[in-house]
């Protein structure tokens, strides 16, 4: 799946210490709502093959990577997937700063969309999101999503409790 700028890949075994890299990133922590190192191990299993059944697992990370160079610069994530009730979550994360706001996470979700819509059959997609989380929440809108609720109180970050804007995206 790609646009002229950029390509949605299954995850490889290469993939495996860039995600190692952002995945303990503390400032990724934040959004991914992780609360302790990953493992370099539990990631190298994630990249086998076997391990990126959607259907077997619920879940499906797809690489972002620039055309022009091949550069992986992040990736997006189905997770909670119900093929029954034909819905799934979403979260992306542009790992490279240096490639953060030139539009390839907007274009990363448009691609997933028709991803999920023709080959996964999906209703709708959703995502909570930090109510600090401008960036995001601009992100998701200009994507598509609309504000379905507010989950209050619901993260507690650095010593106080925020909350969480639940967003969907009827396709």
């Amino acid at each position: 799946m790609n646009t002229d700028k950029i390509t949605l890949r299954a995850v490889e075994p290469r993939d495996a210490q860039l995600m190692y890299q952002w995945e303990n990133d503390r400032r990724n922590w934040y959004v991914s709502g992780t609360t302790s190192p990953m493992p370099l191990f539990i990631i190298e299993q994630f990249t086998h093959p076997e391990n990126q059944d959607v259907i077997v697992t619920k879940q499906l990370r797809l690489i972002i990577e620039l055309n022009s160079n091949k550069q992986t610069i992040g990736y997006v994530d189905l997770f909670d997937v119900d093929l029954l009730n034909r819905k799934a979550g979403v979260g992306i994360l542009i790992g490279d700063e240096t490639q953060s706001n030139k539009g390839y996470a907007l274009e990363a979700l448009q691609l997933l969309k028709t991803y999920v819509t023709e080959t996964l059959n999906m209703n709708q997609l959703f995502c909570n999101i930090h109510e600090t989380n401008a960036k995001s929440l601009h992100l998701f809108n200009k994507a598509g999503f609309t504000q379905s609720g507010i989950l209050k109180n619901w993260s507690f970050i650095n010593g106080s409790f925020e909350n969480v804007v639940v967003m969907q995206c009827f396709l």
